[in-house]
């Protein structure tokens, strides 16, 4: 989820959706895209399916989502 719509590169606005936080509070969906990220070695990965949550302050990534999606995760 990102907060930032300048950061998708595709994106498509959606009228309905909401995003359930840890604490309990709902947000709304604005949209969904795509957004590219740098990692600290310097190579760039395409994360699909972004949800842009403007009502967030900081850009969450799922962990689970992105093992789905086949990348190598470690911590």
């Amino acid at each position: 989820m990102c907060p930032h719509k300048d950061f998708f590169r595709m994106y498509k606005e959606v009228k309905n959706g909401v995003v359930h936080l840890g604490d309990d509070y709902t947000c709304k969906i604005a949209g969904i895209g795509d957004v590219m990220i740098r990692q600290e070695i310097g190579q760039q990965c395409l994360l699909k399916d972004v949800r842009h949550v403007s009502a967030l302050k900081k850009n969450l990534v799922s962990v689970g989502q992105m093992d789905d999606a086949g990348f190598v995760i470690a911590f």
